[in-house]
């Protein structure tokens, strides 16, 4: 089997064409790909920078360093733990889609174009948003669990 790579075609990006991917409602690919190219184009008329650049600094920022895996004790009581675990990089970046996807559709922006470029800025110059407020949460809850099993710290 041929492990392929599908980019884009404004950007050719293999992250930008996963991020696309992801916003999949009802499968109408184009549409939602003209949305994000239209949030693109307001982020470089309004900041005069590349919006890709914007993009993946947004997603660098984003980005968690540990992750949480459910692990399952074999024991009488068959209890679940909650482990903290360091997270590879492509994990991390689909994790920054993800939060950042869902805190772009909580915005209450009426265009879905003008939510994504909104989140998008609100990210690179340190606001907080409801994808900050989830990484907070999510660390947190890492930090609670740490001495379940050996980690480092």
């Amino acid at each position: 089997m041929i492990n392929r790579t599908y980019e884009e075609g404004v950007f050719k990006s293999k992250w930008l064409s996963k991020f696309i991917n992801c916003w999949f409602f009802t499968g109408e690919k184009i549409k939602i790909e003209k949305l994000i190219y239209y949030s693109f184009f307001i982020i470089k008329k309004r900041f005069n920078i590349s919006s890709l650049f914007f993009f993946f600094e947004s997603l660098e920022r984003l980005k968690p360093w540990v992750g949480l895996k459910l692990h399952r004790g074999y024991s009488k009581k068959k209890k679940i733990q909650v482990c903290p675990l360091i997270l590879n990089s492509k994990v991390q970046f689909k994790k920054a889609m993800y939060w950042l996807i869902k805190s772009t559709q909580l915005r209450k922006e009426s265009c879905l174009s003008i939510k994504i470029s909104n989140e998008i800025c609100n990210l690179i110059f340190n606001e907080i948003t409801n994808s900050i407020k989830k990484k907070k949460e999510h660390y947190n809850y890492a930090v609670m669990f740490k001495s379940v099993k050996t980690f480092k710290w």
